[in-house]
């Protein structure tokens, strides 16, 4: 048995949603009958929507408005006076989402009070769609972290010295974002530190996607952050060897 918690979110912030049988049946199922240890934030529309599936004694479902969840609702009670990137997609990176993928941190903070393990983690709820290997999530089942002081985070590439304006411009892949894991006891501390990057990107009226925050972050506080090379595939959860057994 694995010594993290995973924790992820499924709300339907868009009209214009994916055919959702489609998106459960390709990306979301084979995660919920893994053995993964997850905790999962739900709006009514998908805790209704889980019913129809069989979903392992691993998983605890919890239903959670999003008015109830601090960052996203401090970023939409600004969202018409709010500058969003330049280069993005408009149907998707609406500030809805943007206001949902920085709410991230916030999820593993809510969940805190019921994890047992000694870590922590995100991971996206979609995040099958990436994966070639179909054993990748059994072998996030069965990971066992040791030594491990910081957050434990993939990345495409490293940059250092990127300013608002260049972070208001368009998406760096700085970190993946679909993944992390971090000691259960630093929780809090990461999420009073993103909380308060976001508030001050909203005292600048503008709002960009998580990992971009975590970049601005990330230049601040090098020492928190344990990166390893990491893409949108199988190797986002390529932990480095002598982090786990």
């Amino acid at each position: 048995m694995s010594n993290i918690t995973f924790i992820s979110c499924l709300y339907k912030i868009h009209d214009n949603e994916f055919d959702n049988i489609q998106i459960m049946n390709n990306h979301i199922q084979h995660m919920l009958n893994s053995n993964l240890n997850l905790i999962l934030f739900v709006d009514d529309y998908y805790h209704h929507f889980l019913q129809q599936f069989d979903v392992r004694p691993t998983v605890v479902v919890i239903k959670k408005h999003l008015k109830d969840v601090l960052i996203y609702q401090s970023i939409m009670d600004l969202q018409s006076s709010l500058q969003l990137p330049y280069q993005r997609n408009p149907q998707k990176d609406t500030c809805q989402y943007m206001a949902l993928m920085n709410s991230k941190v916030e999820f593993l903070h809510l969940a805190c009070h019921v994890v047992k393990t000694d870590y922590i983690g995100w991971i996206d709820c979609g995040i099958g769609k990436i994966f070639k290997d179909n054993t990748t999530f059994e072998k996030l089942a069965n990971y066992q972290i040791t030594h491990l002081n910081q957050i434990l985070i993939p990345g495409c590439y490293d940059i250092r010295h990127i300013s608002y304006n260049d972070l208001i411009q368009h998406i760096y892949w700085v970190f993946c974002g679909g993944f992390f894991i971090l000691p259960i006891h630093f929780c809090h501390d990461f999420y009073q530190l993103c909380y308060k990057y976001v508030k001050s990107c909203l005292s600048k009226n503008m709002i960009f996607w998580e990992v971009n925050l975590w970049i601005l972050i990330y230049q601040d506080y090098p020492h928190l952050f344990c990166k390893y090379v990491g893409d949108h595939n199988d190797s986002i959860i390529s932990i480095p060897r002598h982090l786990y057994v």
